[in-house]
């Protein structure tokens, strides 16, 4: 076994991109903490079936103890014993250890592991140093989580990026804080997909379908799309919005009433489509033929990588992205997708798609070919492969 790639998982919780499709494509096994028990099975001895791992403990008579379970290592450390060195032991444990986004008990774990002789591996997907520009990050996490966030990322033998510009971001960091003799390996593995995974294409006849598929640390980036909608409905396009609705944004975030910005937003969107299961969701493919893929240039949004135009291309959605580098290093204007970067020219862009078909044809199939050969099975093999050896 190359690897096992530790992660976090609830629900509604995709981790498609970063743990699932990289642990198939190398051969990797996934053990997912359930959510609920995460801080448990972190940081107590436990026997799970996604992180189980014990304490042997040795006595200063030279005699050791194994500590399988949290009820035992209360029981042990109540009595007060002296100890000569306690070390964690990993039975289900095989190859490289891979934690997608580390928290610190995970980070504790993984310098047990390479006192073991265990590569260790961290993974992160956005920058979390950028908070500010998104309101999960900001609402939830502290300057103190952020202090931790980055010394569990910084610990571990290696990590890996979405792309270069995170990882330079994250290189900045580390250096700052713990100087480059300190640094850890610094690898790029972009989103990939096997051609095996595209959901099924289904055909459909009606009018085109134009729209948006995000979470709520896209509000600051909706205005730039707002025109294209309205400029969609006037054309007979059915308009959607897929995951968070932009009007249930409170007013501190939208500047205005969570009721004003409803009704506004419900005014242009004919169908919003609430976040579902993941997979499911995935096989689906989004039900749309343009996708609008609007981003503000700031220190969060530039450390974010082109899933979203991926997961769209593999739908049978022409593209309309932003012009900025998370896009243009990788997607060509007028090639395989229209850029955009203002209202107005999102607003063209999409009225352009709209009523030409044969654009929006020749668009999709090259960005389907750029997806294929480019970003499929060999990329993420050979990636992760070389990250993880």
């Amino acid at each position: 076994m190359i690897a096992t790639f530790y992660t976090v998982g609830k629900a509604n919780f995709d981790n498609f991109w970063r743990v699932r499709a990289p642990a198939k494509a190398v051969g990797a096994r996934m053990a997912t903490i359930p959510y609920d028990e995460a801080n448990e099975i972190l940081t107590q001895p436990n026997r799970s079936n996604s992180l189980p791992w014990k304490l042997v403990v040795e006595h200063p008579d030279g005699h050791t103890s194994t500590i399988s379970t949290a009820l035992g290592w209360k029981r042990f450390t109540r009595q007060g014993r002296k100890v000569r060195r306690v070390s964690a032991q990993f039975p289900s444990h095989e190859g490289t250890a891979m934690f997608s986004r580390p928290s610190l008990p995970a980070a504790i774990l993984a310098k047990s592991m390479r006192q073991q002789g265990i590569r260790t591996v961290a993974e992160s997907d956005d920058n979390y140093f950028g908070r500010r520009f998104n309101y999960t990050l900001r609402e939830q996490m502290t300057d103190e989580d952020m202090r931790w966030h980055r010394q569990a990322m910084a610990s571990l033998g290696a990590c890996i990026f979405s792309t270069e510009e995170l990882r330079d971001i994250y290189y900045e960091e580390f250096k700052e804080v713990f100087g480059k003799q300190n640094m850890p390996e610094m690898h790029v593995c972009h989103n990939a997909i096997d051609v095996a995974d595209w959901p099924e294409r289904n055909e459909r006849t009606g009018p085109i379908r134009v729209g948006f598929m995000g979470s709520d640390s896209h509000a600051w980036d909706m205005p730039m799309i707002f025109r294209s909608l309205q400029e969609a409905q006037v054309l007979g396009a059915e308009t959607h919005m897929i995951g968070f609705h932009p009007g249930a944004i409170d007013a501190s975030k939208m500047g205005e009433t969570e009721q004003e910005a409803v009704r506004r937003w419900d005014s242009i969107v004919d169908k919003h489509t609430p976040w579902t299961d993941s997979m499911s969701f995935r096989e689906q493919g989004m039900p749309l033929d343009i996708l609008l893929c609007p981003l503000l240039a700031n220190e969060f949004t530039l450390g974010r990588s082109d899933a979203k135009a991926i997961e769209g291309t593999i739908s049978g959605a022409a593209l309309v992205l932003t012009n900025i580098p998370v896009y243009n290093r990788y997607w060509k204007h007028e090639q395989n997708c229209l850029m955009a970067n203002s209202s107005l020219e999102f607003a063209a862009a999409t009225r352009r798609l709209i009523q030409d078909a044969k654009l929006r044809y020749e668009l999709v199939t090259a960005a389907q070919d750029y997806v294929a050969s480019e970003r499929g099975l060999s990329c993420l093999r050979d990636e992760w492969r070389d990250a993880l050896r």
